[in-house]
């Protein structure tokens, strides 16, 4: 075997084992090198071959890829295609499906229940393109912005959302989705059962984002949770929360209730863990009881009198100058 030859069928098996092997309708490849192993097609508009021989986003501007003739300055966006398809959002070229008119693939006139935004919006890089005024964003829309590409007014019944501005028919909605509300705005919470926003005037739902039935708060606001009355408190002594749902771990001194909803201050307690919210040592005269941790008397005549410390309904430790006996009660000391 000549030099070349063995030089280039070991190139070959590097490349081969480096590389990442490569199988049509896999990460987006559509034609594979038999030999090399590498991606040499992608799927045509989005993806196109990268440096490693697999597929990457078209965000990587190639003259000649993706039916583009011309990228931009920045190399990431295709600003000409060829004639038939037109620059799109994924920085690729796509087929005039939507568009009625175009010239060097730039699109000038959309078909019907389409229209052509873009051209001061720095999402889309001075592209304009065809967008649904059926579908999507603009639904339900009166007035477009067609530099920037969203609704500015909506059709009557209908009200524009402060965050993503679509148009739904939820009043004071801040984000949909298909008319159905996700988020309201600030100072009203979802009823999702009705699928309205209502002010947070009432006093079950003061400080609520969301209920499921109407009735009570299932979701408080963020830095609020829930009391022993199911309302949203935002000072209950709550050091994390799971969702604003309930609460996980409350400040030193305060301990979870039965259900882990609220925080609740220990009677007879001396001090606290405030990473795990439970009682480590009792005040005067009381002895901690590790079953559910809560300070006992340890001043009664039974088998916890002068105990410190107690688990599984034994006395573990005694109080200073005691000791602990055989049958796990406490005596004085007579060292």
């Amino acid at each position: 075997m000549s030099k070349i030859k063995y030089l280039i069928l070991s190139i070959i098996l590097q490349l081969s084992v480096l590389s990442p092997l490569c199988e049509v309708e896999k990460n987006h490849c559509s034609r594979c090198n038999p030999i090399t192993k590498l991606c040499i097609k992608c799927e045509k508009d989005i993806y196109i071959p990268d440096e490693n021989g697999g597929c990457q986003n078209a965000k990587k501007c190639i003259v000649g890829y993706n039916y583009c003739n011309k990228c931009n300055e920045k190399g990431n966006l295709c600003e000409k295609c060829l004639d038939g398809y037109y620059p799109d959002e994924n920085g690729g070229c796509s087929y005039t499906d939507n568009c009625e008119i175009s010239y060097e693939g730039q699109c000038l006139e959309c078909k019907n229940n389409f229209i052509l935004i873009g051209g001061n919006n720095p999402n889309y890089e001075s592209i304009k393109i065809c967008k649904s005024i059926v579908l999507g964003d603009l639904k339900n829309c009166e007035t477009i912005n067609r530099d920037l590409g969203y609704c500015e007014k909506c059709k009557e019944g209908y009200f524009l959302n402060l965050g993503d501005k679509k148009c739904t028919e939820v009043e004071n909605c801040y984000q949909s989705s298909f008319d159905i509300c996700i988020k309201c705005n600030y100072g009203y919470y979802l009823n999702k059962k009705e699928n309205k926003c209502l002010l947070q005037d009432e006093e079950v739902f003061k400080n609520c984002l969301q209920t499921l039935d109407g009735k009570t708060c299932d979701i408080c606001e963020s830095d609020y949770y829930f009391d022993e009355d199911n309302k949203c408190n935002a000072n209950n002594f709550c050091a994390k929360s799971k969702n604003n749902l309930y609460c996980e771990k409350c400040i030193s001194g305060y301990y979870l209730t039965q259900y882990g909803t609220t925080c609740t201050k220990e009677k007879n307690c001396n001090s606290g863990n405030k990473d795990f919210g439970f009682c480590l040592t009792c005040i005067k005269n009381y002895y901690i009881d590790y079953m559910d941790g809560k300070c006992k008397s340890n001043q009664e005549e039974n088998q916890f009198k002068y105990c410190y410390m107690a688990d599984n309904n034994k006395c573990q430790r005694c109080i200073a100058n005691y000791k602990l006996s055989l049958d796990n009660k406490c005596s004085l000391s007579l060292n």
